[in-house]
């Protein structure tokens, strides 16, 4: 039996627009929370013409998360971008070219407390190899007291 998937023309579009423009796009870490769409984009545009430029904000608080994204009308720019060291509003930025959201490997991670002592690392992992597979499994371990740090002792005061 085949499957028949109908696609919106307007919606495929864009899309393809969207890739087309993903050679473009740059994604800007270690923002200062100072940091504006209007600071970015006349920072960037230094290097060349910015069609687009947003600094993520938080939807309740509307403070900066820190990072940003933008785009550049012709995409030899983003090469020359990232050759540099940047500095915007006192600190040392990390650009580094976007990588569309349908290209980007879907991971999670997950934290677990409250592990016996006694378990290894390999125990853990092949715990939950049962659900998936697993990349990397790490315990963490307080160097001073050689216990996890969930179970570390109360000190007196």
């Amino acid at each position: 039996m085949s499957k028949i998937t109908t696609i919106n023309p307007t919606l495929a579009t864009k899309r393809l627009h969207e890739r087309d423009l993903s050679d473009h796009k740059m994604f800007i870490g270690g923002l200062n929370w100072e940091t504006t769409d209007q600071s970015l984009k006349d920072y960037f545009s230094q290097f060349g013409e910015v069609q687009e430029c947003t600094v993520m904000r938080d939807g309740a608080s509307g403070r900066s998360r820190g990072f940003g994204f933008l785009t550049f009308k012709d995409p030899k720019t983003v090469n020359t971008v990232m050759v540099k060291e940047h500095y915007l509003d006192g600190k040392i930025i990390d650009p580094k070219r976007a990588i569309p959201r349908d290209e980007q490997e879907r991971t999670s991670k997950i934290f677990v407390g409250g592990v016996s002592q006694e378990a290894t690392e390999q125990d853990f992992k092949q715990f939950f190899m049962q659900f998936g597979r697993v990349v990397d499994a790490t315990l963490m371990i307080d160097k001073d007291s050689a216990r996890q740090p969930s179970k570390r002792p109360s000190q007196d005061r």
